[in-house]
Order: structure tokens, then C-alpha cells, then sequence
């Protein structure tokens, strides 16, 4: 992995294997990152637009899984991104820490620094709002 560009970390009250199963499901994230719709899906990859202006209009995402982590492939016209999950079991708990490491920013606008601050406060919220919703869910189908 290359060196993140931002990291947050959180503890949540739920065993490895149902943060696993939580974070590869396609919906999830419509549930704890209010800002994503979700325009279509293929299966493996789907398209995502932000109700919030950000970097890219659109993009595709791609869920990983490999061992303890998941990783959300970010593929934008203006930047390309990855967010991994590394997920560590603490007795009943899960600590995960956020990585995001930044794959390709040739087309974005800015030098990516001058921004680095308003990604982690973002990243930061969406990965408390995972939290809360991880420690409220009960395995239930994932709908929005």
C-alpha cells in the first residue's frame, strides 16, 4: 500500500467478521455516507454521483476483500482514490483504521495538500457515522 494521505481509526462494538460483511455489501455505503446516490450497479462495480460538490461528479467504485481489510477503489475523472479498512478484533470489538491513499490526481485542479485537512475532517464523520451504524445493526438486510 502506498502512503495514505489521510488516516482516521475507530473502535466499534461488533466482531471482524460482521464489519467484513457490513462493509462489502455494495448498499452500505448509501447508509453511512449520506452524500452518496447510488445511479447503478453491476454487481462487483457500481457508479456513484455526491449530493455535495466534491472532486469528481462521479465515480466508480470497486469493493475488495482481502484478508482484514477492505478496500473501496475510487476511479474519478479528476481523481482516483482508495480507501482501505483495516479491520483488527479486540476481544467482542473491531478497531479500524482508515487509510486513504491517493491513486492518480493528474487531472484534479488543485495540489492535493491544500486540501488534505478538509479530506480528513470529512473522512473522519463518515467513519463515525459507519460506527454508529455498525453498532446499531443487527445483521438486517441492508436497505436505505
Amino acid at each position: 500500500m502506498d502512503q495514505p494521505f489521510v488516516t482516521n481509526e475507530i473502535i466499534v462494538s461488533k466482531h471482524i467478521g460482521e464489519v467484513e460483511a457490513f462493509l462489502r455489501a455494495i448498499d452500505s455505503l448509501c447508509l453511512w455516507n449520506s452524500e452518496v446516490i447510488m445511479k447503478k450497479s453491476n454487481g462487483r462495480s457500481f457508479t456513484i454521483t455526491r449530493s455535495k460538490k466534491a472532486a469528481n461528479d462521479k465515480e466508480e467504485v470497486i469493493i475488495e476483500s482481502v484478508k482484514n481489510r477492505i478496500i473501496y477503489h475510487f476511479v474519478g475523472e479528476k481523481l482516483s482514490y482508495d480507501v482501505h479498512f483495516i479491520l483488527n478484533e479486540q476481544e467482542e470489538n473491531t478497531h479500524i483504521i482508515e487509510n486513504m491513499v491517493i491513486v492518480n490526481k493528474d487531472n484534479f485542479f488543485l495540489p492535493v495538500q491544500l486540501f488534505r485537512s478538509i479530506v480528513k475532517t470529512a473522512l473522519a464523520e463518515k467513519l463515525t457515522n459507519l460506527a454508529q451504524i455498525l453498532n446499531q445493526w443487527e445483521g438486517e438486510v441492508l436497505v436505505k
